[in-house]
């Protein structure tokens, strides 16, 4: 939460469990960079990409969870380092997808080569203003954009709208995350809400605020 710092909730009951300010959290030197759209794509058991208000960052970090190096000079830097990244993912084959503005662009993370996504099968513009990218079990691409939430699959349209049902509307999508293949929680300018595959149901679980970010730790931490 901006200015705010990191909240905890229970996914099962959605109480809070911890609040820690971003002083707490040690990460003071790199405050230029923690804005309200930063994301984090894990790479391995102690690196993550960082995608930032200034490009992307690569953190390395040690056993006790604190940063130990900082790479500024990715390849993908030379044609994104001083762009706002909205969201980013990685696919099974590791290739990283984000969203800039009005942008959505696949790429090579060891070259830096680039491609930019177009949806040439739909009239609606879904991939303009893609706040939220999430890869499945199935490496299904998923998107939370500026009209709501929209998945790809293997046959036209390769985009399927999906943002909201009688009762609830997510508008825009910022962030999501998937408990299973068939609930997904929604991070929206205007709550958080829980999307049931199964029984096509949206629920508002809050609606008090926005949240840009969910995440949910393991139980042995």
């Amino acid at each position: 939460v901006p200015d705010y710092g990191l909240l905890v909730y229970s996914g099962h009951n959605f109480q809070l469990l911890a609040h820690y300010d971003l002083h707490t959290l040690g990460v003071q030197e790199y405050m230029d960079y923690l804005q309200f759209t930063s994301r984090v794509v894990p790479l391995n058991a102690n690196s993550f990409i960082w995608a930032t208000d200034h490009g992307f960052l690569k953190v390395s970090y040690n056993h006790q969870g604190q940063i130990s190096h900082l790479q500024k000079d990715l390849p993908i830097n030379k044609n994104f380092g001083r762009h706002l990244i909205y969201a980013c993912g990685l696919d099974r084959q590791g290739r990283l997808w984000f969203s800039t503005n009005g942008q959505l662009v696949t790429a090579d993370l060891k070259t830096g080569a680039y491609q930019l996504v177009k949806d040439i099968a739909s009239q609606a513009d879904w991939i303009q203003n893609t706040y939220g990218i999430f890869f499945d079990q199935q490496d299904n691409l998923w998107l939370g954009t500026q009209k709501g939430v929209a998945y790809t699959f293997n046959r036209p349209p390769p985009f399927l709208p999906y943002f909201e049902d009688g009762s609830s509307r997510i508008l825009p999508a910022y962030y999501l995350y998937a408990e299973s293949d068939r609930v997904v929680y929604a991070g929206a300018q205007n709550g958080l809400f829980q999307v049931n595959l199964e029984t096509d149901r949206i629920a508002c679980l809050d609606s008090s605020t926005s949240y840009f970010h969910i995440f949910e730790l393991q139980e042995d931490l």
